[in-house]
């Protein structure tokens, strides 16, 4: 019996349960959504990538990649310090456990700001 690599769905729905596993008070969406954003960092894919690629087997070696990030995850560690990323104001901006992670209403302050000047 030939052995294949799980496809991209596969490796998505046995990290949603891992973390949900691991963290019960995260609901089944927010475990699906943390998935996939994982998913597309790790893949460097947008999501018209991973639809694409959903069915197509996963890189090798994709589920011992994500696994240690689902673990931050599960210890409510923020997505952004995982990925080193996060957009504000439509930029990308690298981020570390050293620097703040923008929220939406500081984005709304910005707008303000400008408007106002």
């Amino acid at each position: 019996m030939e052995i294949t690599n799980p496809t991209n769905q596969e490796v998505l729905v046995r990290a949603s349960c891992f973390l949900q596993e691991r963290q019960p008070s995260f609901s089944k969406e927010d475990c699906d959504w943390y998935t996939r954003q994982l998913s597309l960092y790790l893949n460097q894919w947008s999501m018209t990538d991973l639809l694409i690629h959903l069915n197509q087997p996963a890189k090798i070696g994709m589920w011992e990649q994500m696994e240690p990030l689902l673990i931050r995850l599960s210890n409510f560690e923020p997505l952004q310090y995982i990925t080193n990323q996060v957009e504000f104001y439509g930029r990308e901006f690298i981020v570390s456990p050293d620097t703040l992670i923008p929220r939406p209403e500081t984005e709304e302050l910005v707008e303000k700001i400008i408007t106002f000047f």
